[in-house]
């Protein structure tokens, strides 16, 4: 659950406009959307993701909490109450999404309100519900690429149409927001299909790029050729994900420097877990080649010539 829960935080990080839109029922209405989660700290690590949002013909700063539930429970009406009760002392002009992936058991209908009340005091606190289930997985295809990667939940998925919707993602620029999207796609369809291994059918540069799978991979939670997944004792699993990290890290070094990769995988060698994650994060932005080959050269200087 963790895993989806990442995909889930990442995932409004890189296209809070599209979800925007969704709540609102119209993208050309929004004008502006970022996500915002700096000056809530303490109320930031119980929020999914607090957006700030502007729309067209209006003045000023709306804010919206967006909250991506794995299966409806009975408290959730509760719970976003609570949170957009204490947002809401900072910020008055304020929304609630809550989108939930799949229907919970036992844990009766979704609502899109929380409704209490204590003698002559009550109280109705409505929301933006979208039951992902009840959506079908076409129309996720061809709507906002940000909301492709719910696909696997909707109505009528198959594994055929997540490939259709990696394939549709496969252009998004630029290489950061398609590596978060479609591993978010991956880590959904995992879930849904856990018959088949989606991050073996992503591009090596893309399992590299994403904080998605890089922090998996840190938890020990992510297998496939990132890892360098083996069976056997833990000596062998351990051996198999650094071969897996230097054959990745070597094909995109040839993939972004050329004929200059040689030097950097001798120089790698001898390297630390440390180095090889910041040449991981340098091969994944956007410099130039020559910018780029700079920034190796400073990370990874050629050692001295024998006297």
């Amino acid at each position: 659950m963790a895993d989806l829960d990442l995909a889930a935080k990442v995932l409004l990080q890189e296209v809070p406009h599209d979800f925007v839109a969704l709540a609102r029922g119209d993208a050309r209405a929004v004008r502006a959307a970022r996500s915002e989660d700096a000056e809530l700290p303490a109320l930031a690590r119980r929020m999914d993701r607090l957006i700030r949002f502007e729309l067209e013909g209006e003045e000023g700063a709306n804010w919206m909490n967006v909250e991506i539930q794995a299966n409806w429970k009975a408290n959730v009406p509760a719970r976003v109450f609570e949170y957009w009760s204490l947002a809401f002392l900072r910020f008055k002009r304020l929304e609630t999404l809550v989108i939930c992936l799949r229907p919970g058991k036992k844990q009766g209908r979704p609502v899109a309100r929380f409704e209490t009340a204590t003698g002559e005091t009550r109280l109705t606190f409505t929301y933006r519900l979208v039951l992902v289930w009840e959506h079908e997985a076409t129309a996720l295809l061809e709507g906002p690429v940000g909301l492709v990667p719910l696909l696997p939940f909707a109505k009528g998925a198959t594994e055929e149409l997540v490939d259709l919707g990696l394939t549709r993602l496969a252009t998004v620029q630029p290489l950061r927001r398609r590596a978060e999207l479609v591993a978010a796609l991956a880590t959904f369809a995992e879930d849904a299909f856990p018959g088949v291994t989606w991050a073996d059918r992503m591009p090596e540069e893309l399992l590299m790029t994403s904080s998605i799978y890089q922090k998996g991979l840190a938890k020990g939670r992510v297998e496939g050729r990132v890892e360098g997944r083996v069976e056997g004792r833990e000596e062998g699993r351990v051996e198999g994900r650094e071969e897996g990290r230097h054959q990745v890290v070597g094909a995109w070094l040839r993939q972004r420097v050329g004929e200059d990769a040689s030097r950097f995988e001798r120089r790698l060698s001898s390297a630390t877990p440390t180095v090889w994650g910041e040449v991981a994060r340098l091969l994944g932005s956007e410099l130039t080649k020559t910018d780029l080959t700079t920034a190796l050269d400073e990370l990874l200087p050629a050692p001295p010539e024998a006297s």
